[in-house]
């Protein structure tokens, strides 16, 4: 009886120890599963996403952070996905996986310039791949109303007519303008390109200077390598009517090749040939002849909203009469920042140009050409549609020998833009 009771205890223990053998599996699974859960329910918003991501890559986990951002990123389409890109990035280039870095950088568009600091500590001089884009168009359209102070020297200074030493007039505008760029039978390694645009001025008050000025241009452009070099060639003419009758044509080819230099910036190598054929007299005539530009610029984006260009230009134009050609090189820059929250932006831009004309004899003409001109923009109601206003100088300086007149125009203007595509 007594050992009876012995083997009963000693079982009943051991189908204890069996249960609680079989129980504690379940409750660490169940434990897992409300951790899981709760690691689900922290990265369901990108605020919580990136908080963990920054939690788990401050303590090491790497790999866990990048299977954070990866399982966030698959629920944040668009603009929102941004900073989740930036973050990702980061801890990729912290994994050494700077190929796949780069394409999230890549996508990565509206962000600031304090978000692009944490990824280049990480990633440093990274390039980036040419995102592919698809067939589309983008441009600008502007209307507006101008006044300069000297109306025929602003306009002598943008269209290069002769020097008249006693016109001087200021003078109220009607300005239009148009750009459109388009992309076509667009690939992974190359796009056909095209644009075309237009700009014109039609007084209200003073002196009657209206002009016209059209161009278009289309060629072909592909992908150099796997990063974000690029090659662009193809054909452009342009047409000027000044006063209603027909002022200059020129037609002729152009190649651009950019090289990208870090994840926001690029060096681009510009020339262009055209044969100038002009209208008129036959003073006019002679300056026909064929036109060289070669230009070297520094190009970057290094935010949403914010973009530079600075460079340097040589300029050839040969003529029917020597004397009518120069030699002669520039110097530009430009640059659009965002001011405020709601798409307010400053833009500013300016060209300083030295010709030198290959006179025969004892006098040497040569001169200078500056421009000037600073803009905000204050967004309206539609997307893409904004109030700008500018002011802006324009300067054409001779050297004394040439006995000619400078010229000096201030001028202000209010008009509407509008911008659409990418």
């Amino acid at each position: 009886m007594r050992h009876e009771r012995v083997l009963t205890r000693l079982s009943a223990t051991l189908l204890v120890l069996i249960g609680l053998l079989m129980t504690v599996p379940a409750i660490a699974q169940q434990a897992e599963d409300i951790a899981l859960d709760q690691l689900i329910d922290t990265s369901a918003t990108t605020e919580g996403a990136l908080t963990l991501a920054r939690s788990q890559a401050g303590s090491g986990n790497l790999l866990d952070a990048a299977a954070t951002l990866e399982r966030a990123l698959l629920n944040r389409p668009g603009t929102e996905s941004d900073l989740l890109r930036l973050l990702y990035a980061t801890v990729l280039c912290q994994l050494d996986d700077r190929r796949r870095a780069a394409y999230q950088i890549a996508n990565a568009r509206l962000v600031t310039a304090t978000d692009m600091a944490e990824v280049r500590q990480a990633c440093g001089n990274i390039v980036l791949p040419q995102p592919t884009r698809g067939d589309g168009f983008a441009g600008e359209l502007a209307f507006g109303l101008a006044y300069d102070g000297d109306a025929y020297g602003a306009l002598a200074t943008q269209l290069e007519l002769p020097t008249l030493p006693s016109l001087s007039d200021n003078g109220l505008s009607i300005t239009t303008s148009a750009r459109i760029d388009g992309r076509f039978d667009s690939r992974d390694d190359h796009h056909f390109y095209g644009g075309v645009s237009f700009q014109s001025k039609d007084s209200v008050d003073g002196p009657r200077l209206d002009y016209r000025v059209g161009g278009a241009r289309l060629g072909f452009a592909t992908r150099l390598g796997n990063g974000g070099s690029d090659l662009w060639v193809g054909g452009v003419v342009r047409h000027a009517r000044l006063f209603d009758r027909p002022f200059v044509t020129e037609y002729g080819g152009q190649a651009v090749i950019g090289i990208a230099t870090g994840a926001v910036d690029r060096v681009a190598i510009a020339i262009e040939a055209v044969d100038q054929r002009y209208h008129g007299t036959a003073i006019d005539r002679a300056r026909s002849g064929t036109r060289y530009d070669l230009a070297a610029s520094y190009q970057a984006q290094p935010a949403s909203g914010h973009s530079y260009v600075a460079g340097v230009a040589v300029e050839l134009k040969d003529a029917d009469i020597r004397t009518l050609a120069y030699r002669g090189g520039r110097a530009f820059a430009a640059a659009s920042v965002p001011i405020a929250d709601n798409g307010t932006y400053l833009g500013v831009s300016g060209t300083a140009r030295y010709v030198d004309y290959r006179s025969v004899g004892a006098t040497n003409l040569t001169e200078w050409r500056l421009y000037a001109r600073a803009a905000v923009g204050l967004p309206l109601g539609p997307e893409g549609l904004f109030a700008e206003a500018a002011t802006s100088y324009t300067a054409r300086h001779y050297n004394a020998a040439s006995l000619l007149r400078d010229y000096n125009s201030f001028s202000a203007e209010l008009r509407l833009v509008f911008r659409f595509g990418k």
